[in-house]
């Protein structure tokens, strides 16, 4: 997982979990084990990045863990180079 800036959403509360940037996109995250010091948002672009920060509480929380798992599990499929969904 990256440090990345807020972007535009500077002034609105963080979000746990956000995708952004469309197909190409990536899963931006607060990082909980920075709370309620510091508020510093990563972002994953594959699916061992999620399952890293899931592993290091970075995301933590069974709703949180959830989504974040679906997130990774869509970031996975897309670097498959697989030839069909039985391959995956």
């Amino acid at each position: 997982a990256s440090l990345v800036p807020r972007g535009d959403r500077r002034g609105e509360p963080p979000l746990a979990l956000l995708w952004e940037g469309g197909v190409d996109g990536a899963l931006r995250f607060l990082d909980q084990t920075r709370l309620p010091r510091e508020t510093l948002e990563l972002e994953a672009r594959s699916a061992e990045e999620v399952f890293a920060a899931i592993q290091r509480l970075a995301i933590r929380g069974a709703p949180a863990i959830g989504l974040a798992g679906a997130y990774g599990l869509l970031l996975g499929a897309r670097e498959a180079r697989a030839g069909s969904t039985a391959e995956l």
